[in-house]
């Protein structure tokens, strides 16, 4: 088992502030419903936003747990398999949305919604292989979906307005 007691107030605050932002994400939905559920692509996104903050959430206190390295690994990589399905489905659904639209105006918010996804996986798999570099991989996850997180209750409490 690795020594993961250095990472233990980063993996508080890391399951802290997820369970924050999710609350935020509920109450921005919860203020702008009806201009959300008129956006076809926008339930989506504040879903997979959620969806991202609990997958960091369930990792970050999952690592917290003592138990082997390699286990909280297959932890790690089976959340951020349902989080890269997730960031894809959300990124499809922009796509349907806007067919005609041009490749610069979706490709950052497809590039936003999927790198929040990514360094969970290379975390799951390094944590698997019994690395304790995983957990660098896992705290860089937690800062990229705070951060997506944070565009996306911006847009679903002001940019949705406009």
């Amino acid at each position: 088992m690795a020594d993961l007691a250095p990472w233990h107030d980063a993996l508080i605050a890391a399951a802290g502030s997820a369970a924050t932002l999710a609350g935020l994400i509920l109450a921005a939905m919860s203020v702008s419903i009806s201009a959300i559920l008129k956006i076809p692509s926008m339930p989506s996104r504040a879903g997979s936003s959620i969806g991202s903050l609990v997958a960091i959430l369930v990792v970050t206190i999952a690592a917290l747990v003592p138990q082997p390295i390699a286990a909280l690994g297959v932890e790690v990589l089976v959340v951020s398999a349902a989080s890269l399905l997730m960031q894809g489905q959300t990124s499809w659904r922009q796509l349907q949305e806007r067919p005609t639209e041009s490749w610069r105006r979706i490709l950052p918010k497809i590039a936003l919604s999927m790198t929040q996804a990514i360094p969970l996986v290379v975390s799951g798999i390094l944590l698997a292989a019994g690395s304790d570099a995983g957990v660098y991989w896992l705290i860089c996850a937690a800062l990229l979906v705070f951060i997506g997180s944070i565009v996306n209750a911006w847009v679903m409490l002001v940019e949705i307005r406009r």
